[in-house]
């Protein structure tokens, strides 16, 4: 699974619940009852990812940590659209333009989330960078804004993610779990060997990293936690290589609909086939455009008579690419 906080739904939830927004003495009432449109998304996020929520403002989540545990998706996917029930019913009986709109984009976010998180599903196995995962878990605590007294919890996070805590398995033993039961998905892909092989190649920087952290911060008794941490990582990583990179694709690409997705969440909402189409009849006006000039230049002489020294021959006449419009001529064609 790889749930994301949609681009709009991040930069709302970001500036409802920045420490300085949160801290302004006074604030219109409108901005406090969006706040708490938003934050009842934050805390789905805060439930299977806490570690981002965290760092998006919501506090009281110092200790908590990813949820890898059997059924997340189903549990994540219900409990979004669950969310995404009450944002919906607010939206139909809100008066006030301004919440009205943030709600609009409440709504619109959530069900970008649900959608993403369905095509991700359906188009590839679930893979976890679990050392980057609990590097950024563990800095997101030991970091020179943070104060001294929540630093501190960076060793009961720690002591969980290496499940050393009662109630709590290795979160290294739980993705592999899960990457296992999503191997005989109908459908899913296996993820770019390119980026599983950088992972694996920064694996060790980030196991090493954790502890040069504890240490910076004279976090003490972390140390056995740490130990079983980096022996619990090294053991992920060699199922890694053993399992997941021979099902790794070697085409980068992502499937058309995740492509597409992926697009209108940044605004484009043009079909990734019409957008090729586009930058392809675009690519053929500025080269008849540069043939066109060279040409010209050519034609041309020095101030001594001479003919100019431009070779038109040297620039290549390329081939129409298949299947794209044909281009417009802004100039008499030659």
């Amino acid at each position: 699974m790889k749930a994301k906080l949609a681009p709009a739904l991040i930069a709302l939830t970001a500036l409802a619940w920045a420490p300085a927004a949160r801290s302004a003495a006074a604030r219109p009432a409108w901005i406090e009852k969006s706040d708490a449109n938003a934050r009842l998304v934050l805390e789905v996020s805060a439930r299977f990812a806490p570690e981002s929520a965290g760092r998006l403002g919501l506090e009281g989540l110092d200790e908590q940590i990813l949820d890898l545990k059997p059924q997340v998706y189903e549990r994540s996917q219900q409990a979004t659209r669950e969310v995404l029930a009450i944002l919906e019913s607010r939206l139909a009986s809100e008066t006030d333009p301004q919440v009205k709109q943030d709600l609009a984009i409440l709504v619109q976010a959530t069900k970008d989330n649900l959608e993403g998180n369905e095509l991700n599903r359906r188009a590839e196995i679930d893979y976890y960078d679990i050392p980057l995962t609990v590097f950024r878990g563990l800095r997101g605590l030991l970091d020179d804004q943070v104060p001294a007294e929540r630093r501190a919890k960076a060793l009961v996070r720690l002591r969980r993610y290496a499940g050393l805590e009662p109630g709590y398995t290795p979160v290294a033993t739980l993705a592999q779990e899960r990457t296992r039961e999503s191997f005989g998905r109908a459908g899913a892909q296996g993820p770019y060997k390119g980026a599983v092989e950088k992972n694996l190649s920064n694996s060790a920087s980030y196991a090493d990293g954790v502890g040069k952290l504890f240490e910076q911060y004279k976090i003490a008794g972390y140390q056995a936690a740490f130990a079983k941490l980096k022996e619990q990582l090294a053991a992920y990583d060699a199922f890694v290589r053993a399992e997941v990179l021979p099902r790794s694709r070697v085409d980068f690409r992502q499937t058309p609909e995740l492509y597409a997705f992926g697009l209108r969440q940044y605004g484009v909402d043009i079909p990734p086939d019409k957008l090729a189409e586009r930058a392809r009849v675009a690519f053929m006006e500025i080269r008849n455009e540069m043939r066109l000039s060279a040409l010209d230049a050519n034609e041309g002489r020095d101030r001594d008579g001479a003919r100019a020294d431009v070779r038109p021959a040297a620039i290549p006449r390329l081939s129409p690419v298949p299947g794209a419009a044909s281009p417009r001529c802004h100039r008499p064609c030659r």
